[in-house]
């Protein structure tokens, strides 16, 4: 955590989600300096009901391991638009392939533990911990998180899960067993998303693997404005099917 770090109190007394009219962010303030532009900006507190992670996304930050707990809201973003998503043209060959098959919200706590558990070269361990696995599912219960899975049989060898805000869906964590399960997921999934109106993925960093989609960096401040008129246009997605039971072939067509 840098030591720049601001702490933050969450005003007691909070009521519910699922009764409350008003906004969450209402309840956990958490501004951007002015004068951060260009640096991530930090804050350390609060908890991971959901109540607080519906504020924290709507203000463009997410969370953090550590203790305190962190929030991060990074400058610049990495996103993808529906017209700068892009899948090649072996992914799409390997999509209209497959065996496996991608579904909607039917593992979403398998999924959060998966992205917890799988070893990453390169990588000591994971940013998740088993009370972030608690509080996403939670938090997928409120109808916020949402997972895509892949399947080889019974057997979950891929997926990934993020928060929807609005028309934006804000991906935290991928995992894959299987070599290819993860971008084929993702690149159905996202299909699936840009299908049912999503206007926005927000990626959070930059990484290679995500630029060959067709991820941007854009400022936060253009972010913000993204963030601040999508969110007023909240979306539903469904548990579902995509793949093979809808076909690879209609999933592409755009991307053909």
């Amino acid at each position: 955590m840098p030591d720049a770090a601001h702490d933050y109190t969450p005003l007691a007394g909070y009521p519910s989600l699922p009764t409350d009219p008003v906004p969450p962010e209402l309840y956990y303030a958490m501004p951007v300096p002015a004068a951060a532009e260009g640096t991530e900006i930090w804050y350390s507190g609060g908890d991971l009901s959901p109540t607080a992670l519906a504020a924290a996304y709507r203000q463009g930050f997410f969370p953090w391991e550590g203790d305190p707990l962190g929030w991060c809201a990074p400058d610049p973003r990495f996103v993808i638009f529906p017209d700068t998503w892009h899948v090649s043209r072996s992914l799409r060959r390997e999509m209209r392939k497959t065996d496996w098959m991608v579904t909607v919200d039917h593992a979403p706590r398998s999924v959060v533990q998966a992205c917890m558990s799988i070893s990453r070269p390169g990588q000591p361990g994971s940013w998740l911990t088993p009370a972030m696995v608690e509080a996403y599912s939670a938090f997928a219960d409120h109808g916020y998180m949402h997972s895509a899975e892949v399947w080889e049989g019974q057997e979950l060898v891929g997926g990934l899960y993020g928060v929807l805000i609005g028309s934006i869906f804000v991906g935290d964590s991928m995992f894959s067993r299987r070599s290819g399960a993860s971008r084929v997921g993702f690149a159905t999934f996202a299909e699936y998303l840009w299908r049912a109106g999503v206007r926005m993925i927000d990626c959070q960093v930059r990484t290679d693997y995500l630029a060959r989609f067709g991820a941007v960096e854009i400022p936060r401040r253009r972010y913000m404005q993204q963030l601040r008129q999508l969110r007023t246009h909240p979306l539903q997605l469904r548990q579902c099917s995509l793949l093979p039971h809808l076909a690879a072939a209609t999933l592409l067509r755009r991307s053909s």
